[in-house]
């Protein structure tokens, strides 16, 4: 990758990146709640420690929107309208922009690529969030109801580690399940959990969070899910990326 903004670029057709800087603006675009005053455990997927010696999650760039796409292969009715909910969820708890790009035909493949400029321009591939089975993602074998799968890259003007796109699949197993928990179908758990995952959290201990490896009934983000994201919205620019 290039190491600086302003070096010119070679044609689309032969990089392996996009041109740095798509939709990246001086400041963060929104901003992070304040952390719930009665706390409990987070985590982070993945951590790095800065030139300065700070140790801090890699988390996307709060300075451009997160984009993403939807398959609906194999999707049940409503999906969309609960993908959005969940999805507002993250954003508020978080302080992220989302952007919907609208529906996309896509094979799930846990090794996406995340530059596909002949489908989506000179940028990072939006997520993608989809249904699929093992036999599309080998980790949904067994009693694995989601898998998300976000990828980074290293701003080369910085040196910081930044999450750039990713893949939230949810088990078809989990549709043709129990349909509804309480007032939710199963999925819409599964799918907060993913997306939290998406964003950087990574798993705890305690079953009272929606990041505990089971989410078994925790229908909503909880104090120590909140403080992660409300950190993981804090995270610096990337205009190299």
């Amino acid at each position: 990758m290039p190491s600086s903004v302003a070096v010119q670029l070679p044609p689309v057709s032969e990089r392996s990146y996009p041109a740095p800087g798509f939709e990246e603006e001086p400041a963060p675009l929104g901003e992070p709640p304040i952390p719930p005053v009665v706390t409990g455990p987070h985590s982070f997927s993945a951590e790095q420690t800065t030139a300065d010696g700070v140790r801090s999650a890699v988390a996307w760039s709060p300075c451009r929107p997160i984009h993403y796409v939807t398959d609906l292969t194999g999707a049940p009715e409503g999906f969309m309208a609960q993908l959005q909910a969940v999805v507002a969820e993250v954003s508020a708890a978080t302080g992220l922009w989302f952007v919907d790009d609208g529906l996309s035909v896509e094979a799930a493949y846990i090794d996406r690529s995340p530059f596909m400029p002949e489908r989506y321009g000179d940028r990072w591939a939006p997520v993608l969030i989809r249904f699929a089975d093992e036999n599309d993602v080998a980790l949904l074998a067994g009693d694995v109801a989601g898998v998300a799968n976000p990828t980074h890259a290293t701003d080369p003007t910085t040196g910081r580690a930044h999450l750039i796109t990713g893949a939230v699949y949810l088990d078809l197993e989990v549709l043709n399940a129990e349909l509804a928990t309480g007032a939710s179908p199963v999925y819409v758990e599964v799918l907060r959990h993913e997306l939290g995952h998406l964003v950087g959290l990574g798993h705890v201990d305690d079953p009272s969070q929606a990041m505990h490896p089971s989410t078994g009934g925790v229908t909503a983000f909880q104090p120590g899910d909140l403080a992660g994201l409300a950190a993981l919205g804090r995270g610096a620019c990337a205009p190299g990326l």
